[in-house]
């Protein structure tokens, strides 16, 4: 067994302290700490935070960033570590007088040989502040009632997959289909936390009858942590954390549901969903997690594009969210990739291959290069689902009980080419290669064919109508009025602005971020002069002002249900 006692060692200096412990036969040892923490698809280098490493019984070489080698008799070696704990993320640690948030990826070593053994979380009483408690998916061995004590784990993957927050928090509890679940909620004010309840009760309760009882869970953890300004979720067997905005809880007799607050339902909807579609159901080569990484796949279109898919869909289908929001949120994706010439210029196989050097490293060039693979992913799933309903009296929704029902004790994961298959065999020959074309060829998608099969027009024309309104040069800006991006084929790429350009005057009079709206809005349509800085260098050129690029909207066509208001 491998023991780990994790101390606070300093709040203020935000520090943690773990003593790993194991029983050594002789020789040499190495022990390693990850590189990456599944969900998130970038080589982090958590021992870069690595403030002291120490060996009792012997020195410890380090042989590579985050490895070491050591050589002992046999005895039980001790290791020290302590670790500098500011990540505000979802995927690293943060310590402050508050709370210490942690996953295991970050602060916890591996003995290389021994990742299939048993590991023991040792967390004392009288390590931590006295008002303080732990919530975490770990199973308990031995705790009192603030969660202080002993937590086992059969080996390395399960530890490194229940993050562990200990402070002072708000815990509320419910069952979904007989499993319980519990919310703890640091950092908020005064909320309405029976909405909260109720609304994810309805949401896990659809998601486990999607894909059938019981539930893959014993119990189920949100950590959530709220905060002035954040958002962002990750995923995990039996639990998720959360980062939120203070504003996206529920106020107490709002007559509503904000969009405020039915984004925070999306994301606990999204990563609730990843229950199944990624933790158990996971892609082609990922029966197990390679921590020293990175570990590549082409297939993160389907596992966050589908859930992606479905974040939206289960709040309308679950009852918690209306059908507008629904579309809305789709709208807006439409928008957005129609906008950005990296949806056809990547495929969307490149770009869940290319996520650990290019989607989470994106430069002022992303939006000319990179495909999103959440957000057009999600719009290969409403095709999917379409394609399905049009040619069988099946759906999406079979497809991933199908693939639950085949993946979730263990085995091979998920590729294209089985995906293929399904849909030949179900749907007849040939509808396969139109998924193959979808995300390996960046063949057009029948989006507006898609929502026109489900019951909804689609409007490309209401740009004018849209606030805040303004025509474009088809560049990112940022508030001083530097050019951040140019996107390619638009009338600032033609006349040959570029990034980095500091804009000065427009049609002869000064541009300011007070009125580079106004002024555009009276040149649209016009070809007039732009003045800009280019490392120092005074510089002009001529150029279009165009009407900015059509903002969709989707309205439902008729009274009658539709396919996302069905339960």
């Amino acid at each position: 067994m491998i023991f780990y006692k994790i101390c606070l060692e300093s709040a203020n200096r935000r520090l943690l302290n773990v003593q790993m412990t194991f029983e050594h036969n002789g020789g040499e040892f190495e022990v390693y700490l990850p590189n990456w923490i599944p969900g998130s698809y970038l080589v982090r280098d958590f021992s870069r935070h690595i403030q002291m490493i120490i060996c009792e019984q012997c020195t410890l070489t380090q042989i590579s960033s985050g490895r070491w080698r050591g050589s002992a008799d046999a005895c039980d070696v001790s290791i020290r570590l302590v670790t500098y704990c500011n990540d505000h993320s979802v995927r690293e640690c943060y310590v402050d007088d508050q709370r210490a948030f942690f996953n295991i990826t970050s602060v916890c070593l591996i003995l290389a040989g021994a990742e299939s053994k048993t590991h023991n979380i040792q967390l004392d009483t009288d390590a931590w502040p006295s008002d303080w408690k732990v919530a975490t998916g770990l199973a308990p061995e031995s705790i009192d009632d603030a969660g202080f004590g002993h937590y086992l784990a059969p080996d390395y993957q399960s530890l490194a997959d229940c993050p562990i927050e200990i402070g002072i928090h708000q815990r509320f509890e419910f069952e979904a289909c007989g499993v319980p679940h519990v919310v703890c909620i640091s950092g908020a004010d005064e909320f309405d936390s029976d909405q909260v309840l109720t609304d994810l009760t309805d949401i896990c309760e659809w998601q486990i009858r999607l894909f059938g009882e019981p539930a893959p869970v014993d119990r189920y953890w949100f950590l959530i942590h709220a905060m002035d300004e954040g958002y962002g979720g990750l995923e995990h067997m039996n639990s998720t954390v959360l980062q939120i905005n203070t504003r996206d809880l529920p106020i107490k007799g709002a007559k509503k549901r904000t969009d405020d607050y039915l984004k925070f339902l999306e994301l606990c909807s999204h990563e609730y969903f990843h229950t199944w579609n990624v933790k158990r159901i996971r892609p082609d080569g990922y029966s197990e997690y390679a921590f020293e990484g990175p570990q590549y796949t082409d297939m993160l279109w389907f596992f966050e594009g589908v859930t992606s898919y479905y974040d939206g869909t289960a709040l309308t289908r679950s009852g918690v969210g209306e059908l507008d929001y629904l579309l809305r949120q789709i709208a807006l994706v439409v928008t957005r990739t129609e906008r950005h010439p990296g949806a056809t210029t990547q495929t969307l196989e490149q770009a869940s291959f290319d996520a650990w050097t290019k989607f989470y490293k994106q430069d002022e060039n992303a939006p000319n290069a990179l495909a999103n693979y959440y957000g057009k992913g999600s719009l290969v799933a409403l095709c999917l689902d379409a394609l399905i309903q049009r040619h069988s009296s099946l759906s999406l929704d079979d497809l991933m009980r199908e693939l639950w029902a085949n993946y979730k004790h263990g085995g091979a994961g998920v590729s294209l080419d089985g995906l293929m298959a399904w849909l030949d065999a179900n749907l007849g020959e040939e509808n396969g290669n139109l998924l193959r074309g979808w995300v390996s060829n960046n063949e057009s998608l029948p989006v507006v064919e898609s929502l026109d099969f489900f019951g909804f027009d689609v409007d490309k024309s209401v740009a004018k109508q849209s606030m805040p309104y303004c025509p474009t040069l088809n560049v990112y800006l940022n508030d001083e009025l530097l050019v951040k991006t140019v996107l390619h084929h638009g009338s600032a790429d033609r006349a040959g602005l570029a990034s980095g350009d500091k804009l000065l005057a427009l049609g002869g009079r000064q541009l300011t971020a007070a009125n580079y709206a106004d002024l555009l809005k009276r040149a649209e349509g016009q070809a007039v002069s732009l003045h800009y800085f280019r490392q120092g260098r005074l510089c002009s050129i001529e150029l279009l002002v165009e009407t900015t690029a059509d903002v969709y909207s989707i309205k439902k066509r008729t009274s009658d249900q539709a396919w996302w208001e069905l339960p």
